[in-house]
């Protein structure tokens, strides 16, 4: 518990580092930063720092609160799981979300006249989820044809294969993507946009 704690305490530590704009002069905290959460540039939210330290106030009354014995080890145990808890909840939440989200991901496919997708043009998709699909839409205002459903869609002229773990099925994995993507924070799931005529 103590290790877990600690490692917390350093999280912790490179987040407010991190927010409050001090330089990061440790090389292995600003790579596994950079790394984990790409593209984030962390804000000072002062609200968020409130809430956080009004729930480590109350845990640390919590914490020493006089128990019997027996239940003190357990009950230290949750308040300490509990702020830590608390901690993802209100101060890594950003971080988090940015590295989860879909946002930068589908907008790069918006149709443009710059763009690769044309508007207009007709989008086939393997393997996308539906709340992908209903993503993708939102982001991109793209609506893709399931090849799994719809045999009119082979006859699009781009094709959007969600993968985990770059395992391309096969005819597609001799073809040659025009354009490869993911979330910044997912390291399993790959899209892959190919160009079909």
């Amino acid at each position: 518990m103590l290790a877990l704690l600690l490692c917390a305490l350093t999280a912790y530590m490179l987040l407010c580092a991190a927010a409050l704009s001090f330089p990061l002069d440790i090389h292995p905290a600003r790579e596994w930063l950079g790394r984990r959460f790409h593209g984030w540039t962390p804000q000072f939210q002062p609200g968020r720092w409130l809430l956080f330290a009004a729930a480590a106030a109350l845990l640390a009354w919590c914490w020493r609160q006089p128990l019997a014995n027996s239940y003190r080890l357990i009950w230290r145990w949750s308040v300490g799981l509990t702020l830590l808890w608390c901690g993802m909840a209100t101060l890594w939440l950003p971080a988090l979300d940015h590295g989860m989200r879909y946002r930068e991901a589908f907008a790069a496919l918006k149709p443009g006249p710059a763009a690769l997708i044309r508007p207009g043009d007709c989008v086939a998709s393997l393997g996308l989820g539906e709340p992908q699909r209903a993503l993708l839409e939102y982001y991109a205002g793209l609506r893709t044809q399931r090849l799994e459903i719809e045999g009119g869609a082979g006859s699009c002229r781009w094709l959007l294969l969600q993968t985990l773990h770059d395992q391309v099925p096969p005819p597609y994995d001799k073809l040659y993507p025009a354009y490869v993507f993911q979330r910044p924070g997912d390291r399993k799931e790959r899209f892959r946009l190919y160009s079909l005529k």
